[in-house]
């Protein structure tokens, strides 16, 4: 979708997830983090073919419906309502902008730009009710048993018994997390060699300074 007339970068894509030594170690166990993975995957799919080819309702819903699936596969799944409110809301915003610059001035460009914030609150609404009615109940049974919607407070109690839960406390933790995403097996027990992790940042840098640079010619 991306890249429609380019199959080599799409094939460079797949082989660096492919090839990622996290991304092969999770598939290659019994684990959560694969449903959730092809969920969060099938998602971004769906939020990329909404931003390239317009909002459709069937398109809301299913997007609703795979982001509830991705919260009863895994609570992080629910950071994906997040993401599509994040998507939804720049697109609202980027047709509004293109319909007043066609307007003209006069009474339907005026409820044009009143409408917006209606288009807004029909697409959330699309999205986050299947999402709801699908993981709702987990939210509200978390809360009432552990006074959390996420029940993240038991998984920190887990790992650090009455360790405080902070945004502090988080972005210290960001390292080993960021380490994770190349290779940091066994819940963050056994590191991949360094030098692993300084090609990976490598192939990272050099994408983001692509993307930078293509950005800058383009413009």
């Amino acid at each position: 979708m991306l890249w429609p007339e380019s199959p080599a970068n799409a094939l460079l894509a797949t082989a660096l997830v492919a090839f990622l030594p996290q991304f092969g170690f999770l598939h290659g166990a019994i684990t959560n983090d694969v449903l959730v993975i092809f969920l969060s995957s099938f998602a971004l799919w769906q939020l990329l073919r909404l931003w390239l080819n317009g909002i459709t309702t069937a398109r809301l819903v299913l997007l609703g419906v795979t982001v509830g699936l991705a919260t009863l596969a895994k609570m992080a799944g629910l950071l994906l309502l997040l993401l599509a409110f994040l998507v939804l809301g720049m697109m609202v915003l980027r047709d509004r902008q293109v319909q007043e610059s066609s307007d003209l001035e006069g009474e339907s460009g005026a409820a044009g730009k009143d409408a917006w914030w209606k288009t807004l609150l029909w697409s959330y609404s699309r999205v986050a009710i299947p999402a709801l009615l699908l993981s709702g109940w987990l939210l509200w049974r978390n809360w009432i048993n552990y006074g959390d919607p996420t029940a993240a407070n038991q998984f920190v109690a887990m790992a650090g018994k009455n360790r405080q839960f902070t945004l502090r406390q988080v972005w210290h933790d960001m390292d080993r997390v960021a380490m994770s995403a190349i290779g940091y097996f066994g819940w963050m027990n056994v590191m991949s060699p360094r030098w692993l992790y300084l090609i990976w940042s490598g192939i990272l840098l050099l994408a983001g300074g692509g993307w930078l640079f293509d950005g800058w010619r383009t413009h």
